[in-house]
Formats: structure tokens, sequence, C-alpha cells
């Protein structure tokens, strides 16, 4: 299991990365509106209270809110989209911005608490709701934890006080760093084991809908597709047409080759429908050697130049000196009244209709 988990997050290493800038710039959105509602009331304290050392901090705070709050905006709601060219960039200044700010506080709280707490909470709230590689994290702390222990002498003067100051915020940006270091790891193991889990999921699904030899559609399947093909063409008024092909002399090629070469030359052939028919056509494997094919939004014409290209193409795919390898088919189109039951049964009395011309032929 963790091998598969390696080999997928290298498989999904650019979604991953874009699923973790989303979530960031989603919880940068918050943050910073939350932010901005906690610094104007904590302006409005400061300013009644005459603490003027706090204002020019929190105008500056709040520009730089007005500045970028639409950037962010514009992130959020860029939805589907590749991961910005310098995202990397833009979450490192942010983070150091914001612990800039945060430090700045607790140096101009040295004046009156002589804290530092809003350092320590910012970085356990980065740590804790941000998924940020550790590399980049280290970083980040590192260069605030630098501004902090570079500058705070000049704020706080007592040296017993700053070193105890220093030591914590030691203390705490390496909790943070583990901290942080836990909610990536624990974020990018859901990403990729929801990936692994989705994944199974597809191939049990194609499991249960494919052919496990030609992986084209099974019998169940694609009958349940032309079903919802018929639905759809009389809702909307739109042509249907669809076709049954069967190989001539196939049952020959089983008895004087063996089973083994039989199946080689269905798959052979299934490539060949693959190249033929469009993408939007459906294909399925109706039964050993007979091939359901459906024709959406396709008028009886087209479906028979299709189904005579792909007559051709056998022959010229299929052609061995020891082997006489063709296909006929029987094309039919939807009409009024018509049912599954009864638009297989016309496209497969048109397919005997072919055998009966002499094969390597397609009736319609």
């Amino acid at each position: 299991m963790k091998n598969l988990r390696q080999n997928s997050t290298n498989d999904y290493r650019e979604e991953l990365r874009f699923f973790l800038w989303q979530q960031n710039i989603h919880h940068i959105l918050i943050f910073s509106l939350l932010g901005l509602l906690i610094e104007s009331m904590a302006f409005g304290y400061v300013y009644k209270a005459g603490l003027s050392c706090y204002i020019p901090l929190y105008v500056t705070l709040f520009l730089i809110y007005i500045v970028f709050l639409p950037v962010i905006i514009y992130f959020n709601n860029k939805k589907n989209e590749k991961l910005p060219r310098y995202s990397s960039w833009f979450l490192f200044f942010y983070f150091l911005g914001l612990l800039t700010f945060a430090v700045m506080l607790s140096f101009a709280n040295q004046i009156y608490t002589g804290t530092i707490t809003v350092y320590v909470i910012v970085l356990f709230c980065i740590a804790s709701f941000f998924y940020i590689p550790f590399p980049h994290m280290i970083a980040i702390f590192s260069a605030a934890q630098w501004i902090f222990v570079t500058f705070l002498p000049k704020f706080q003067h007592n040296p017993v006080i700053a070193r105890n100051h220093i030591f914590n915020s030691f203390a705490a940006l390496v909790l943070a760093l583990v901290i942080s270091r836990l909610t990536y790891q624990m974020k990018t193991k859901t990403f990729m084991n929801k990936k692994i889990i989705d994944k199974q999921i597809q191939t049990l699904k194609n499991l249960s809908i494919k052919d496990g030899m030609t992986d084209l559609f099974n019998h169940k399947h694609i009958c349940r597709r032309l079903e919802e093909e018929i639905r759809r063409a009389n809702r909307y008024k739109t042509p249907l047409s669809v076709g049954i092909f069967d190989m001539d002399g196939f049952k020959n090629i089983n008895d004087t080759f063996g089973h083994q070469e039989g199946d080689r030359i269905i798959i052979k052939a299934t490539e060949t429908m693959k190249q033929t028919f469009r993408e939007t056509d459906l294909l399925g494997r109706y039964g050993g050697d007979e091939f359901l094919v459906i024709f959406p939004e396709t008028p009886l014409g087209n479906a028979v130049k299709a189904a005579e290209r792909f007559r051709e193409k056998i022959l010229q795919n299929i052609a061995e000196k020891d082997k006489t390898i063709s296909i006929s088919g029987g094309i039919t189109f939807l009409q009024k009244g018509d049912t599954l039951q009864s638009l297989i049964h016309r496209a497969d009395m048109l397919l005997y209709d072919a055998k009966n011309a002499g094969k390597n032929k397609i009736a319609w």
C-alpha cells in the first residue's frame, strides 16, 4: 500500500500541488477576512486608549489588506485552472508578511504588556491551517525568527526577559514546524487515499462494463447504452443507427488454428474498430465474434459508409496467406416505436442477409 501511494504521489504530483494551492488560498481568504475584522476591533480599542505606537502598524496592515484582498478573492474564485506560475512566491511572501506583522506587534507589546503572544499565536495558526511543503515552511519561519531575534533587543531592554522571549519563541517555532509537517502529511495522505480509492472504483467499474479481452463494452453494458441512446434520440428527435458485425469463417479459424489464434484475430479486429469508428460511436462485444456498434446522431447513410470502411480495413489489416478473414454486417436505424429488442433484431436479420449473400458484405 505504501509503494502504491508513493507511485500515485508521483502520478498526481501536479494535481496535488494545485489542490493544496486551492486549499491554501481558500484558507487565506477566510484568515484575511477574520484578520480584517479583528484588526478593525483592535484598532478601535487602541485608538480610544491612546496607544499611539500601535496605530501605524494597524494602518499599514489595513492598507495591505485593501491592496491584496482583491487578489486573494480572484485566486479563490479561479476554479479549474492550472497552478499560478508564482504561487510558491505568493504564499512565501504572504506568510512572511503576516509573521513580520505579528513580530512587529509583539515588539510594540514590549512597551505595555511585555509579551510575544501574538507572534506565537500566528506561528501556530499558520502551522495548523495551511499546507506548505516542509522546506518552504522552514524558510518562512526561519526568516521571521531572524527578524524577531535580531530586533527584539531594541524594544525589550531587559536582557533576561529578552533571552526568555527568544528561548520561548524558538521552542514555539520548533513545535510549529512539527505541527506544520504533520498537517501537510495528513492532507497529502488524505488526497492520495482519495485518488487511490477513486482509481480502484474506476477499475472495478471498468471490470463490470468492459469485456476483458477486447476492452470494448460487454454485452450487458452495450445493451444498456443502446437503451439510453434510444431514449435520447426519441427525446431530441435525432437520428440513431446501429450495426451488428460478425467475422466470417471464424469457427474454421478456431477449429484449424486453435482458440488462441482466434483470440488474437478478435483483438486485431477490435483494434481496427477503434481506429475506424469515431470516438463518439459506442463499441461493444455482443458475444463471441459478434460486435455491436451504436452510431449516435448518425443517419443510416453515414453509418453504412463507416461500416464499409471497417469491412475494407479488416481485409487490409488481417490479410494473412493461410487465413481468409472478412467481416459481414447489418446496419439499421431507429424507427418510430422501436425498442432495444426490435432494433437489434432488425440489425441481426440484415446481418444474416449479408451472410447469405456471400459474406464480406454490409446489408442495410
